[in-house]
């Protein structure tokens, strides 16, 4: 298998919030874990407000699994998830370049 090559396209700014997200996850790798939750809380956040498409579809699957639940309790379950979508990203930063001391603290 061939290593990928890295192509001076990728620089263009149609990328550079996958720079800055990438930026964000390297950044995380030597923060504290209270404030690398944090962040990955409020990159859920962002996911959340930034894409009006798949909110309303997380929406609607979670009104037809819980239809018992009120609005209210499925807007704060939609919001969590996104939230601990953000998180989970940002551990994976940490498992893919973190060093194995940090990966065993987690």
């Amino acid at each position: 298998m061939t290593q990928p090559r890295f192509e001076l396209t990728f620089l263009a700014p149609r990328f550079w919030g996958h720079w800055l997200v990438m930026l964000m996850i390297a950044i995380c790798i030597i923060l504290p874990r209270r404030l690398v939750l944090k962040v990955g809380g409020a990159l859920g956040d962002m996911f959340y407000r930034s894409n009006e498409k798949r909110r309303k579809i997380a929406e609607v699957n979670v009104q037809m699994c819980f239809p018992d639940l009120s609005v209210d309790q499925r807007q704060r379950m939609v919001r969590q998830h996104y939230r601990l979508y953000g998180r989970a990203l940002i551990d994976y930063g940490v498992l893919w370049w973190g060093s194995t001391a940090r990966i065993d603290s987690l």
